[in-house]
């Protein structure tokens, strides 16, 4: 399964392209997985509580504000967002995987930036 904590993989919105990051194991109960997006730190940002930068993670370019947009975070389905990646629907990030570190960063601020209803699901 390429689908884990911590992987990164390349969704488009609102015809952008924004890097997404798993980050919980499956759900046992419903097999899903809470997503996080990084999005661009700028004046019409909502997600202000954890600050990225390139060396949090090699994809953020250099000088670049960004985010963890807790706002958009997303429950998806492990066995079908594993499904879309293996068929190349979604890509994965460059690079793919996530540093521990920032990983464990980005959980601990969710433990309070989620909505209550995927707080639950950490």
């Amino acid at each position: 399964m390429v689908v884990r904590p911590g992987i990164a993989f390349l969704r488009t919105h609102g015809g952008r392209v924004h890097p997404w990051i798993v980050i919980t194991d499956p759900i046992p109960a419903s097999g899903m997985v809470v997503c996080v997006n990084l999005t661009t730190l700028d004046d019409d940002c909502v997600d202000d509580q954890c600050v990225l930068e390139k060396s949090d993670y090699a994809s953020i370019e250099e000088d670049h504000p960004t985010a963890v947009a807790f706002s958009y975070a997303w429950p998806y389905d492990v066995q079908k967002l594993d499904d879309v990646i293996r068929r190349g629907l979604l890509k994965l990030a460059s690079p793919p995987d996530v540093p521990p570190q920032t990983l464990k960063k980005i959980r601990l601020i969710a433990k309070t930036a989620l909505d209550e209803g995927l707080q639950k699901l950490l």
